[in-house]
């Protein structure tokens, strides 16, 4: 990075880096893990020397017809079982407002695919959306040793969205928790609020700054909220302003003030509630310089481990207890999460 921008980027990232002798004050971390859209079976004998002990799977039931679910999840099932003999716990990913493929014409069948998407306050679609989560976590059941809860993505909504909030989206999390414990009531459960803002303001450009900065203040709102989803329900943040050069140059370009979030605070506060999984997961910055600050047609896996042990420092030092790296969309994606 050249010139002013580039300066005080770097002062961000290395803002509150401990060194050496501030080990001790650090976070043990319990958790080292990664989540993928493909197997990356491929890649265990890196991984597994390394220390990691989590993986997850995203579940994606939703693109195909319900007659399908049978292989599906046996197939699925089946690949998670060599994470399993490599000694890690296997969770799945479970996404929040995907509409279920019935055989339609014209629909993409790409996981994610704005098509994909729901209305919040469809009450139909949202019944059988949990109808068939229900049915994912009851297939898994016995193979899976957790779930994970994902908010969204913000370049995925569909323009049909409106006045969706926050509170619609934890209203939905508390429904998949309550199926996780009634399903598969020896299973963990992560809450991951990760594009929370999208359910508020649907139109909210996720390479301006202010959505970065609503994001921050939408997070607490979840983190921080009056009705929790309960001790026994594991938090998941992204950390992003942390690391990741697209939220930062967005908040720098518009003169926004940079708020390292979340913080000390937030976790303390987690704490005093019981939450005993609080993970980062940094996504896309474990995987790629950054996906979305990067030139069309200009990918680099980035190999240096610099700027991920200051990730890493920097977020035991607030008290994450886990992080979860992205293990990709393809097997040749996992430089960086072997240096994690």
């Amino acid at each position: 990075m050249q010139g002013k921008m580039g300066r005080l980027l770097g002062v961000v990232l290395l803002a509150g880096c401990p060194g050496p002798r501030a080990a001790a004050s650090l976070s043990p971390l319990t958790t080292i893990g990664f989540y993928t859209f493909v197997p990356i079976h491929s890649q265990l004998p890196f991984l597994e020397p390394v220390g990691t002990t989590w993986c997850s799977s995203a579940t994606g039931g939703y693109t195909m017809p319900p007659g399908e679910f049978a292989d599906y999840y046996a197939r699925l099932s089946r690949d998670l079982r060599p994470y399993q003999a490599a000694g890690m716990r296997v969770w799945i990913l479970l996404l929040a407002n995907m509409a279920q493929y019935h055989g339609e014409s014209g629909r993409q069948t790409e996981l994610g695919m704005q098509d994909w998407l729901f209305d919040p306050a469809d009450t139909e679609a949202m019944e059988e959306r949990l109808e068939m989560l229900t049915g994912a976590v009851r297939r898994l059941r016995g193979v899976v040793d957790g779930s994970s809860f994902f908010a969204g993505d913000p370049v995925r909504v569909p323009l049909a969205w409106g006045g969706s909030s926050v509170e619609a989206r934890m209203d939905m999390a508390r429904k998949v928790h309550a199926i996780v414990r009634r399903e598969a009531p020896r299973a963990q459960f992560n809450a991951n609020p990760w594009a929370v803002t999208q359910w508020e303001d649907l139109h909210m450009n996720c390479f301006r700054g202010r959505f970065w900065a609503r994001e921050a203040t939408n997070t607490r709102v979840v983190l921080w909220e009056p009705e929790p989803l309960g001790p026994s329900c594991g938090i998941e943040l992204s950390m992003h302003k942390y690391c990741r050069s697209l939220a930062l140059n967005s908040l720098l370009q518009e003169r926004m003030p940079i708020e390292l979030s979340p913080d000390a605070r937030d976790v303390q506060r987690l704490r005093r509630r019981g939450v005993s999984r609080v993970w980062a997961w940094p996504y896309f910055p474990l995987d790629e310089v950054d996906n979305g600050d990067l030139r069309e047609g200009f990918r680099v896996p980035q190999s240096e481990t610099r700027y991920i042990q200051r990730f890493v420092d920097q977020a035991r030092k607030i008290g994450i207890n886990g992080i979860i790296g992205n293990g990709g969309f393809a097997e040749d994606q996992c430089v960086e999460l072997v240096n994690l």
